[in-house]
């Protein structure tokens, strides 16, 4: 029982199904029978995040069957070479304790510039790069919430009734707003202004109160054990650690790609993200999409952003 909890984790099934295999092939082919329940256990969690199982067998197969390099593969947008330059290090962010304040850097000329060029070349699409910096209401680190807040304004998105009650009119007030005049401006008018007021809604709904999104219980069974297994060679990852990390996420912690497609999952939204690439990375990383495929995709409205580590910028369709 003890081998059947270290491979399938917490999924009584998978751990059921594992001890019938090794029962059945003790005799002849006892790893085969552990390595195909693994395969099965993993390309369930993956389905459960909303790919494909085609998609989840692809990045099995191409991370040489490895569960974390899979997970970490598919969140950065089926990129090999990301994965490898990134590797654990963008997801130890889930356990450590201090946030540190982002560098100016991830915001030049050089990263916008770079936005621009790939947009145009990945997705044929003229954009304009606007930075809403990182206040949101009273939180911080919420670059993010504020792309997604100008994504959903400059969109035809209509918020269904589960959402907070302040979300209608925050919407309408953030649309009435040139938005890309808000690019650089100080961040006190734009964490004032209904556009800010309406990223922190969504945070919190996302993060905080009685029953946030990604404490509810369809939202765990989704993605909290892609959480507990995404940093190889860490601690081993508790449910206190991702209540930690919630209420991190709530006040000043930094979205990360776990975060965007449990958004889009949950908004039934396409989120598009440009990342940068860095100089020393050998090639450029792949554009991310991060999306349901339950849902039906011509019903989706599309938010593009850029990502460079910490930070988030909303990237505008020049039409």
């Amino acid at each position: 029982m003890s081998d059947a909890i270290d491979a399938c984790g917490s999924n009584t099934q998978a751990c059921v199904d594992f001890c019938l295999a090794r029962a059945q092939n003790t005799a002849s082919e006892p790893d085969s029978a552990v390595q195909e329940v693994k395969e099965n256990e993993a390309a369930d969690v993956f389905c459960r995040l909303g790919y494909s199982v085609e998609t989840a067998n692809q990045a099995l197969e191409v991370s040489d069957f490895s569960f974390v390099r899979a997970l970490q593969f598919l969140l950065y947008g089926s990129d090999l070479a990301r994965t490898k330059y990134l590797s654990n290090s963008r997801f130890k962010r889930h356990t450590r304790k201090n946030v540190h304040t982002p560098k100016i850097s991830l915001t030049s000329e050089l990263v916008r510039a770079q936005y621009r060029e790939r947009a145009l070349a990945d997705l044929h699409l003229h954009v304009a790069v606007v930075d809403l910096g990182q206040y949101a209401g009273l939180t911080t680190g919420a670059s993010f919430w504020l792309c997604l807040a100008a994504g959903l304004a400059s969109s035809s998105w209509v918020p269904d009734q589960t959402l907070p009650v302040a979300v209608p009119t925050l919407l309408d007030q953030a649309r009435a707003l040139d938005l890309r005049a808000s690019d650089q401006q100080t961040c006190s008018i734009i964490k004032e202004s209904a556009l800010g007021s309406l990223a922190a809604v969504l945070r919190q709904y996302f993060c905080a109160g009685e029953s946030p999104v990604l404490l509810r219980m369809d939202m765990l069974t989704r993605i909290y054990e892609a959480f507990a297994c995404l940093e190889a060679g860490g601690p081993d990852r508790t449910m206190a650690m991702y209540k930690a990390w919630i209420k991190r996420l709530a006040q000043n912690e930094y979205a990360d790609e776990l975060v965007i497609l449990s958004v889009a999952m949950e908004l039934s939204v396409r989120i598009v993200c440009v990342p940068f690439t860095p100089q020393q990375a050998p090639q450029p990383w792949s554009v991310s999409t991060y999306a349901n495929t339950d849902a039906v995709a011509e019903n989706y409205i599309t938010i593009l952003l850029g990502n460079n580590d910490v930070h988030y910028m909303w990237l505008d369709r020049i039409l």
